[in-house]
């Protein structure tokens, strides 16, 4: 159990030494995809199906935030306070939708993702244009969200697969 966050952390700073490394390569129009948001996003959104504890999110918040922070090359800090602002949304969302069958699962995970990588932008747009707001929308913009809408259904499938795997009944049954 306490293995878990040390491995969490190294994780996230793999995904984003590969975001900023090898996936710069693989680029459209200059967009990668965002991999430690997906991570976090993945992290969140089962961790809050579970209904596990609220310091667990807060804790990947804070840590997908400040690697974002040291990423980018903006004030430090206001990754960290949109991640957590994007928690609390992925916390309410699925507290109001309360039983979540795992047959529709996919259907909710792609309006809250795509949801919350737009409030995501939408708030880093924010921070860094404050006085000059003027939002427009590019195709830039689109391709983004497709691009990480593609890596974010990659991994969530891994990510069902190895659960699915992981809580499978294999204790033998002699009688039925």
């Amino acid at each position: 159990m306490f293995l878990k966050y040390p491995i969490i952390v190294l994780l996230f700073l793999i995904l984003a030494i590969l975001q900023v490394s090898f996936l710069v390569h693989f680029s459209i129009i200059g967009i990668t995809p965002n991999l430690v948001f997906i991570l976090f996003f993945i992290l969140i959104f089962f961790s809050c199906l579970q209904g596990n504890e609220y310091h667990q999110g807060i804790f990947y918040a804070i840590i997908a935030g400040i690697i974002l922070d040291v990423l980018s090359s903006f004030s430090f800090g206001y990754s960290a306070v949109s991640l957590l602002l994007i928690y609390l949304l992925i916390k309410i969302v699925i507290y109001f939708l309360k039983e979540i069958h795992n047959e529709y699962i996919l259907f909710y995970f792609i309006p809250i993702f795509l949801i919350s990588f737009i409030f995501y932008n939408i708030l880093m747009y924010i921070f860094f244009n404050f006085p000059y707001l003027r939002f427009n929308f590019t195709k830039g913009i689109l391709i983004e969200l497709v691009y990480n809408l593609i890596f974010v259904l990659f991994v969530f499938f891994i990510y069902k697969y190895i659960n699915n795997k992981s809580q499978k009944d294999r204790q033998l049954k002699l009688f039925n």
